[in-house]
């Protein structure tokens, strides 16, 4: 018993070097660990855990390319995890971990087929359910690998099918929207601005889709640029997308919704005199679209009152903010 304790203890202290090497990026040292934290388990009966540090060594193999080692060790979860009782969450981990190895491979169709099961399937409702979720003993798709999934599906969708390409990196997009940039985040702004070329690619196939799914995705590009920061770029996309809505989408909720973005894009690198007008514009849209008391005119309110104090309008400024302070209070029933 004291030798399976120090066993233990041996394994729980290895695997703690191990995520600390991975989580800076030295995966050859991580590797070494987790290697030797494993190597505790064998002869042991399986469980969650020790295919979750199998599961760690393989993503190490895969992060240095080594992608026979990776899909050995993969295959190896898959036994153990065979003699586990309510293992399904950890297999979908395991095909994900699969697809994963197999698009770097290149072998993109076969990975798109095991994107797609996991994504769309019945299976990928639970996967999506517990993809910010933490936990010990069970393993879960995280954001940034549920990002890469949907990612790698719309890119390799743009060319057959554009519209499960639309459904994939739509998703992509809220992901990221719904986790900001910065030293925490999982996702990164070279990914952001990744997606955002993959946007651009899918959007030049909008005459097979309609020109209200191209000023979605367009809208929706301008946003993942306003997202990261690049405004310049966000005022470009979101003016095309303007002066399209304009004159030919029936969509007025979008066009205040473009009109605020751009406001906000203008009021971001200090151009006051463009964002004053659109911002006062989207306002207006939004009260007779949405109603006077809607959280919508409150964001826009918020955003124009700032406009106005840098213009040192004082009183309007005051004004908008005690509107919008009043719709949010009103909200959430305060």
């Amino acid at each position: 018993k004291s030798h399976e304790h120090d066993s233990k203890e041996t394994k729980v202290a290895l695997e703690l070097v191990g995520d600390v090497e991975m989580s800076a990026g030295n995966y050859s040292s991580a590797l070494v660990h987790f290697t030797k934290a494993f190597k505790c388990c064998i002869g042991l009966s399986p469980t969650l855990l020790s295919c979750n540090l199998a599961l760690k060594v393989a993503k190490c193999y895969a992060y240095l390319q080594d992608w026979t080692l990776s899909i050995d060790y993969l295959s190896e979860i898959e036994r153990r995890a065979s003699l586990i009782r309510n293992s399904d969450e950890l297999l979908n981990q395991v095909q994900f971990e699969l697809a994963s190895v197999l698009f770097a491979m290149g072998q993109k169709a076969k990975a798109v087929l095991i994107y797609a099961d996991l994504l769309d399937g019945n299976d990928g409702k639970k996967v999506g359910e517990s993809c910010n979720d933490v936990c010990t003993t069970h393993v879960h798709l995280s954001s940034i690998e549920y990002f890469r999934a949907h990612m790698n599906c719309g890119n390799c969708f743009i060319e057959s099918n554009i519209e499960r390409a639309q459904k994939h990196l739509l998703e992509a997009a809220s992901i990221c929207l719904s986790d900001p940039i910065g030293d925490d985040s999982c996702i990164s702004h070279s990914m952001v601005l990744k997606l955002a070329t993959s946007l651009q690619n899918l959007i030049k196939k909008y005459d097979f889709m309609g020109r209200d799914a191209e000023h979605s995705l367009q809208s929706m590009l301008g946003i993942l640029f306003v997202h990261c920061e690049e405004y310049q770029s966000a005022i470009r996309e979101l003016e095309a997308t303007l002066q399209d809505q304009k004159t030919t989408s029936r969509n007025q909720v979008a066009v205040a919704t473009t009109l605020h973005n751009l406001g906000n894009c203008y009021l971001e690198v200090g151009n006051i005199k463009l964002a004053v007008p659109l911002l006062e514009e989207s306002m207006a849209l939004g009260k007779v679209l949405l109603g006077q008391e809607s959280i919508d005119v409150a964001d826009t309110a918020h955003t124009l009152a700032q406009a106005y104090g840098a213009m040192s309008n004082t009183d309007e400024a005051i004004s908008l903010l005690q509107l919008a302070l009043r719709i949010r209070m009103q909200s959430f029933g305060m």
